[in-house]
């Protein structure tokens, strides 16, 4: 602004002596339309800021640009070779050395008279007032008369420009000092406003963390790095030499578990760690810094406050001169520290267990090993039984399997037993004794497959009239049959009100004690409910990882209330749904499972309910079984019989056991005693 008032005043000098003044011949012309301009811009962009209340730092240029064209003509005009000359004379230099003394001076006075200079002791004040603000007035005033002695022969605006020349090389030795700040002391400080959008130092700490990773693991820069939309910035750049880095996004899928490293912001980290669970450790950094935006609360009464307020005015000028925001935080309450800054973006970085060993902050390596060992939440709990029965083996004659799946004790002390790769239904007493079987292969890709064919049925259960419920997998449908395993129906879903229409993949089947048909239909990630003729009823669940979201549902029973027990396979939960009114449920609770890890079409839990109430889950790939209680305690777990990949599993009346083994094409009856006095809640 000073600059631009003194190009003002030459500018309206110099048109009125352009003629006659010899002087202008050798300085810089500028006409009325660009002056008109720029001031026109400069007011202009004031005052429509200022009513639309916008207080961002970097439209400052949209005010400081025109002041500087007009203070830079102003240098221009000025300094011609006659001016320079005069400027470096011993007058000249004698004139700024004293107004440097008084601007000091001054400095000293005012500092000591608002306050800002410590006092000493009442022992020593009449030494403090004498030094604190006499002497600099005296001094100031001394070098005024001197300065008025030197200046006497020059014209008024000869020494006005003199003057503002002298206060501009203070400012352009600040301005050259904060710039060097900015760019060398305070590049990834907060505290420094010069800059928006601040870098914070995590994104390099935690490059230098990928970059060890990556050399120890891979040997180069292969290392699979995952970030989310706000961790782009700025890893987009930082991992350019990492061909295996990833974008998942605001929205990660499962696939996300595959990557070693991932990063997310904190409002993003809920959905991946919904994902990465315990199998991950964190660090959280901060990635951005925005200068404070307390200008926000600014207001005519604060503005007063604050001028008539010398520890205020201290610490402003501390900000302003030092970036020192210590007395400002005090004053205001304020955590002006790099951890509490606020407006401030912060990101977590993820880093898997087995990955995490070595490094500051995070597990360290088992004691004499290089290795990160994984911990059994359930370890303390889990039992080596042995089974009581043990039926069939490989092969597809009577009484034989091959990869048996879900099964179902039904009436007449019977099981019926979903023998998935022999395409067939086989019913045994509960002594092994095989009592039928029924079905063969039929495929749809080749058409309208054949009734009471199968194309790897997953699961079987009985209704109250006796009739027999198959899910026929790989054919979209489910087959009714009698008792005699004579097909009676089928149905599919086939619904144009349905979307999408039709079943992908069913993987299991509950009934309850009003034949309404629960189905689980694992590729559309849903619950379709149908009458025992097969009309479709209701449906609900959509994929997701929310509380009623479902990713791969497999396993499903339904307790004497009407809720649903799901095994919510990908999302490593056991979801419960409550229902409302018979045919709307609303999810009530989720548990985590510490299994079901993989993603294979081999690795489908299913889940049973005792007399009692308690919660079993097949465990596939961990060949294991884990039971819960109602609420979801770990209750006991167990493995036996060389179980390889135990899949269906169901209770009878007398609170045993039955599993399929997919792995060893077996079925297993075991009595884990959940039943007994000592166990039941």
């Amino acid at each position: 602004f000073l600059g631009s008032s003194l190009a003002l005043v030459k500018f309206t000098r110099s048109q009125s002596t352009r003629e006659n003044d010899t002087e202008a011949v050798h300085s810089v012309q500028i006409d009325m339309p660009i002056v008109s301009y720029l001031i026109y811009s400069s007011v202009t962009t004031l005052v429509i800021y200022t009513l639309a209340g916008e207080r961002m730092p970097w439209i400052t240029i949209h005010l400081s640009l025109p002041l500087i064209l007009l203070t830079g003509w102003w240098f221009g005009a000025g300094f011609t070779e006659d001016s320079i000359r005069k400027v470096f004379t011993l007058r000249s230099l004698g004139i700024f050395s004293l107004g440097a003394v008084i601007v000091f001076a001054f400095a000293r006075a005012l500092r000591f008279i608002s306050g800002m200079q410590p006092s000493l002791s009442s022992v020593f004040h009449g030494a403090e007032q004498l030094t604190g603000w006499i002497l600099p007035i005296a001094v100031a005033a001394v070098a005024v008369l001197f300065m008025i002695r030197l200046a006497s022969t020059w014209k008024s605006l000869e020494l006005l420009e003199i003057m503002a020349m002298g206060f501009l090389a203070l400012l352009l030795t600040q301005t050259a000092r904060s710039g060097l700040r900015a760019a060398f002391v305070n590049y990834d400080s907060a505290e420094e406003y010069l800059v928006y959008a601040h870098a914070a130092p995590g994104p390099k700490w935690a490059s230098d963390i990928v970059e060890e990773l990556s050399q120890r693991t891979t040997g180069g820069y292969d290392l699979a790095v995952g970030y989310d939309n706000d961790a782009a910035y700025p890893f987009w750049w930082y991992l350019r030499d990492y061909p295996q880095a990833f974008a998942f996004g605001a929205e990660p899928n499962r696939t996300v578990r595959e990557y070693p490293v991932v990063f997310a912001s904190d409002a993003n980290a809920p959905r991946y760690e919904a994902y990465l669970g315990d199998d991950y450790q964190s660090m959280t950094f901060e990635r951005l810094w925005w200068p404070r935006e307390d200008y926000n609360n600014l207001s005519w009464d604060s503005i007063r406050e604050t001028l008539v307020d010398t520890e205020m005015l201290k610490a402003l000028w501390n900000i302003w001169f030092d970036r020192d925001y210590e007395l400002y935080g005090e004053l205001t309450g304020r955590d002006v520290t790099p951890r509490g800054w606020q407006p401030a973006s912060r990101m977590k970085m993820y880093i898997r267990n087995d990955y995490a060993q070595g490094v500051m902050g995070l597990i360290e390596a088992t004691e004499g090993t290089d290795e990160w060992v994984w911990t059994d939440l359930y370890g303390n709990l889990m039992q080596d039984l042995e089974p009581e029965l043990i039926i069939g083996g490989t092969g597809s004659t009577a009484g034989f399997f091959s990869a048996p799946r879900g099964l179902a004790v039904g009436s007449g002390e019977l099981l019926f037993v979903a023998d998935t790769n022999n395409h067939r239904i086989q019913v045994l007493d509960l002594q092994g004794e095989i009592q039928q079987t029924w079905g063969f292969y039929a495929d749809s890709s080749a058409g309208e497959p054949a009734t009471g064919g199968f194309n790897q049925p997953w699961d079987v259960t009985q209704a109250s009239d006796g009739t027999i419920l198959v899910v026929d997998t790989w054919n979209h449908r489910i087959q009714r049959f009698n008792p005699r395993g004579e097909f009676l129906h089928s149905f599919n879903a086939d619904d144009p009100l349905l979307s999408p229409s039709g079943l992908y993949g069913p993987r299991a089947v509950a009934i309850d004690d009003q034949d309404r048909v629960y189905v689980v239909d694992t590729g559309n990630k849903r619950i379709l409910i149908f009458s025992l003729d097969g009309d479709l009823l209701t449906s609900f669940g959509t994929g997701g990882l929310g509380l009623g979201n479902l990713d791969e549902p497999v396993g499903i029973a339904v307790d004497s209330l009407g809720d649903l027990w799901v095994a919510d396979t990908w999302n490593q939960r056991i979801q419960v749904f409550s229902n409302v009114d018979g045919l709307q449920f609303t999810a009530r609770e989720g548990w985590p499972i510490d299994a079901w890890f993989g993603q294979s079409i081999e690795n489908k839990p299913y889940l049973a309910l005792s007399p009692q109430g308690h919660v079993c889950v097949t465990d596939p790939e961990g060949g294991r079984v884990l039971c819960f209680t109602s609420n979801g305690e770990f209750q006991l777990g167990f493995t036996g019989g060389a179980m390889i990949l135990p899949s269906g599993i169901a209770f009878d009346e007398q609170c045993r056991l039955w599993i399929t083994d997919a792995g060893s094409d077996r079925i297993l009856r075991f009595d884990p005693g959940l039943c007994s006095p000592d166990v039941i809640e």
